[in-house]
């Protein structure tokens, strides 16, 4: 209830909350939406992510954000509840909210296990990300598969070229990467930038249909 999550919050105040914490005692149907989406939704099993402190929900605030207000919305805490304040009435039967959850269904279904492992909640909003921004475009899960591939070997070499340090080879990854570390307001333009150009570089095809 309104009032209850308010006194959580007063209560709460003298002790280190979470930006997912915070944002979990926002009252919005977006909010709801979003723990049932975390809550409900068994793709994060195939990640590294422990649910410690609402990680999924924030994963999963931070999607929905993007998907409301653009790839250049702001992803910091404030932001993000701005959002949930302003879609109070949020629909799970709206456009943007089966997108989201055909994403993470798709990514469960489809996604093989990695060996560079998906281990940071940045890393699996870009893939969820980059999944839905495809199906916006025209994605059919006939040729999910192939994303799917992508996907893993993305996250393989990212895990690679981050290894190499100043060895490195491919400056996208090191580029991704640094978004990753700084949590900048382009970050997630930056990721999907990169994920889209090699993907588009690997399976040419891919960038025809699109």
């Amino acid at each position: 209830e309104e009032d209850q999550k308010e006194f959580f919050q007063r209560l709460q105040e003298g002790l280190p909350l979470t930006s997912s914490e915070k944002l979990n005692s926002v009252h919005s149907k977006l909010r709801d939406y979003c723990l049932n989406l975390a809550k409900h939704n068994v793709f994060f099993s195939k990640t590294s992510i422990a649910n410690k402190r609402y990680a999924y929900f924030d994963i999963c605030a931070k999607c929905a954000a993007i998907e409301i207000e653009g790839i250049d919305t702001g992803l910091r805490y404030e932001d993000i509840k701005s959002i949930f304040e302003a879609n109070n009435n949020f629909s799970s039967s709206s456009a943007v909210a089966k997108r989201l959850k055909l994403s993470l269904d798709l990514l469960q279904k489809h996604l093989p296990k990695i060996d560079g492992d998906i281990k940071n909640r940045t890393l699996a909003q870009s893939i969820i990300t980059l999944t839905a921004h495809l199906l916006k475009n025209g994605l059919k899960e006939s040729t999910f598969t192939t994303l799917a591939t992508f996907i893993a070997f993305f996250v393989e070499e990212l895990s690679r070229q981050v290894e190499l340090g100043r060895d490195a080879t491919d400056d996208d990854y090191l580029e991704f990467q640094s978004t990753v570390n700084a949590n900048t307001k382009k970050g997630a333009r930056i990721r999907l930038t990169v994920m889209l150009k090699k993907l588009f570089a690997r399976y040419p095809a891919y960038f025809d249909d699109f």
